[in-house]
């Protein structure tokens, strides 16, 4: 049988207030079918057969049997919240006070129905928790967002919440001053066949390729010196670790060169390369540079015209963030082993990331002032607990891209489990989040259930 929930107040009112409990328990597939609203004008007795009574302050003076509404009472009052109504509120142990003139008319305000939504819905729920299994206390998986199985863009999960909405209007407004230059350095791409240059690293050498290797550096630096580009142009892009940074400067890349941008991406992940690596993998080498050096070309040639995402820059050493300032200022270097003093000059666009405060390194003499200036934008993106209004979009694109990545029968969620999952900070940030989401989805597998419930959360 339903439960019910009771409005007492004036009928104006009571339309008002039923109106928005009725959506509740009808959109929300928890609640639907488990509660009725019924409102009254008069009533003197309270007969305890409500699970939730809404009841207008005035109209509590007349009540009899009033401790019956111990702890499930809603007070709205009228524009003024005085010391009678604190009073009642103090003395029912009310879980909500309300101001009713902010429902409907010249003063309706949305943030007031819905705190009074939130509080009503919890409530609710909390009260069905010791009536019924957890797993029928549940959502389906995509009650937020439908997952595409070709869609794999985690930046859909993005744009709920102010914080990281702003960080992708920054974003997207970089993209626009962006594009000139973007368009210019893919012209010297074409222009010094980007392909052949590739195929040579691949060839076993010998020394007259080494010559044609040499006349392919002429050729760029020359292409690169008639385009008019003076300098490159670089984004710098902070946060905590797995906050979004790469998911953020990939959509920039996608903004950018289209659908294709992966064959314009390359990742240079600086704590994963030994220091005297660094210098290599993004300059490249020549014989001759040290024992048992090769011709590599290193991520700024084989990527002309593209981006070269330096992971963790805040890791680099002195050296090398003195030879990328040099490059960011005017586009030229020297390869070790190669003997031109004229050096290279090859355009990319520089998006470089860290989870340093690189300020602070600065003043502790770990980072260069002037590179860090160097870069003309920068993004900051927040961490999981400063966007909790996006949590619940990116909970329901992970529990579907885990049920497809983990080829599971998961279905749903319990409301338990979501709620343990909103309780969390996540100092691991997003990735932190994946990893607990797929433990759980594992979890509920190997029960063979298909709904997650809180045990499964491991935080």
């Amino acid at each position: 049988m339903a439960e019910k929930v009771i409005c007492i107040m004036n009928p104006e009112l009571a339309e008002e207030v039923s109106k928005i409990i009725k959506t509740i328990i009808t959109n929300k597939e928890d609640l639907k079918g488990k509660f009725t609203v019924t409102s009254q004008d008069e009533q003197t007795k309270i007969d305890g057969s409500g699970i939730l009574y809404i009841v207008d302050h005035d109209k509590m003076l007349d009540l009899e049997n009033y401790e019956k509404l111990f702890g499930k009472i809603v007070i709205l009052y009228h524009k003024r919240l005085d010391s009678k109504v604190i009073k009642m509120a103090m003395r029912y142990s009310a879980i909500g006070v309300f101001d009713a003139t902010r429902f409907f008319g010249n003063r309706l305000e949305y943030s007031e129905i819905a705190r009074f939504e939130e509080t009503v819905k919890s409530y609710l729920r909390k009260k069905l928790k010791d009536k019924l299994l957890e797993s029928k206390l549940s959502k389906p998986i995509d009650w937020k967002l439908k997952h595409e199985p070709d869609f794999t863009d985690k930046t859909i999960t993005l744009f709920s919440d102010e914080k990281i909405r702003e960080t992708i209007i920054k974003a997207k407004r970089i993209v626009e001053s962006l594009k000139a230059y973007v368009e210019k350095i893919r012209e010297v791409r074409k222009s010094v066949k980007l392909e052949e240059l590739l195929q040579l690293e691949l060839d076993v050498m010998e020394k007259r390729k080494l010559i044609t290797v040499k006349e392919k550096y002429d050729l760029i630096s020359e292409s690169t010196e008639q385009s008019g580009i003076k300098g490159a142009e670089a984004i710098l892009i902070t946060g905590p670790t797995g906050s979004g940074k790469t998911v953020i400067a990939r959509q920039i890349a996608r903004q950018l060169y289209g659908e294709e941008f992966e064959n314009f991406f390359s990742r240079v992940a600086v704590s994963n390369i030994s220091e005297n690596l660094v210098e290599t993998e993004l300059f490249g080498s020549f014989p001759g540079a040290f024992t048992g050096s090769e011709y590599k070309l290193g991520k700024i040639l084989s990527n002309i015209g593209g981006i070269v995402f330096l992971d963790e820059i805040g890791e680099i050493s002195p050296k090398v963030q003195a030879k990328l300032l040099t490059y960011m200022d005017d586009l030229g270097f020297q390869i070790e082993g190669y003997s031109n003093p004229r050096g290279i000059k090859a355009p990319v666009l520089i998006i470089a990331a860290t989870n340093r405060n690189l300020e602070v390194e600065i003043k502790d003499g770990n980072f260069r002032a002037d590179l860090y200036h160097r870069f003309r934008y920068k993004i900051t993106v927040p961490s999981i607990s400063e966007r909790k209004p996006d949590l619940r979009y990116l909970i329901s694109f992970l529990l579907q891209e885990g049920k497809e990545k983990l080829k599971s029968k998961i279905q749903r969620i319990s409301i338990e489990a979501l709620e343990k999952l909103e309780s969390y900070d996540y100092p691991g940030n997003f990735r932190e989040l994946e990893s607990i989401i797929f433990e759980a989805i594992a979890l509920a597998e190997f029960d063979e259930r298909t709904c997650i419930l809180a045990r499964d959360i491991k935080i």
